[in-house]
């Protein structure tokens, strides 16, 4: 199998091969890293659903006849909140997604390459 890397040639087996461990050594790094940001962007986004829904549900338990107008219109914008961070969790989630399956190929070609 003909590599993809045409410093393979130049370079002795031995060295070859210390730069490929090192480059598998920090793609792993890299994965951790955002597997790391996935977990903190999850605890940050659980927070803000559990304040949007804790003040939806103060506010739907405490509407009186005097404001009802008033705590709809907020009832509504905490609905939108809840719905626009519901999206942007899911598009964050994509986008980890995505990096963390493409440090999964690097490390992959990289461990063929040793091989």
């Amino acid at each position: 199998m003909k590599s993809s890397f045409q410093e393979k040639d130049n370079y002795p087996k031995e060295c070859f091969n210390k730069k490929i461990e090192k480059a598998i050594e920090i793609a792993h790094g890299i994965r951790k890293f955002e597997t790391e940001l996935f977990w903190s962007r999850t605890k940050f986004f659980y927070t803000m659903f559990a304040a949007t829904a804790g003040g939806y549900f103060y506010i739907y338990n405490n509407i009186n006849s005097q404001n009802n107008k008033i705590s709809l219109k907020i009832l509504l914008i905490t609905s939108c909140v809840g719905l626009i961070s519901s999206i942007a969790w899911y598009l964050v989630n994509r986008g980890s997604k995505y990096w963390m399956e493409n440090w999964e190929t690097h490390i992959d070609n990289l461990e063929d390459e040793v091989t």
